[in-house]
């Protein structure tokens, strides 16, 4: 990648993030600050792939004193689910991505977060639900960025 093709990515990114601010974002169970959760929503939306593939994106933090394996359970409308489980470092981030074919305006895309004490994922410490919903002018602005 030349710079002028970095610099032309990093304005497409900034763009379609300025244009993607009508997007919805439905969390439910979401703890009250100051609250003992575990795993704390840091950002997501909708993102565009290097290929130019529409994805999901959830960035994730552990707010806990020791190491989780946290997943993240997209569930979608064309079925295209990923339900992706990473390990999460005190204090770290990670952002978790669901590629999609397409995205549909004015529909829900429900995800499940789960944090767990253990790789087995058989200690269950939180779990939260949100989702993403996007408007017409959130797709707009996807196809209009090549």
């Amino acid at each position: 990648m030349t710079p002028s093709d970095a610099t032309a990515c990093k304005a497409m990114s900034i763009g379609l993030g300025i244009a993607l601010s009508g997007c919805a974002w439905l969390a439910t169970g979401k703890p009250e600050p100051g609250g003992t959760a575990s795993v704390t929503i840091i950002s997501g939306g909708l993102l565009v792939s290097q290929a130019g593939q529409p994805e999901l994106g959830l960035t994730l933090a552990n707010t806990a004193t020791r190491t989780l394996w946290v997943s993240a359970h997209f569930r979608t409308p064309s079925g295209t689910d990923c339900l992706l489980v990473k390990e999460l470092q005190p204090e770290a981030k990670q952002l978790y991505l669901c590629p999609q074919a397409a995205i549909r305006a004015d529909t829900d895309y429900p995800i499940h977060i789960q944090s767990f004490a253990d790789l087995q994922q058989t200690q269950l410490l939180d779990s939260l639900d949100t989702s993403f919903r996007f408007e017409p002018a959130d797709l707009w602005a996807l196809k209009s960025n090549p």
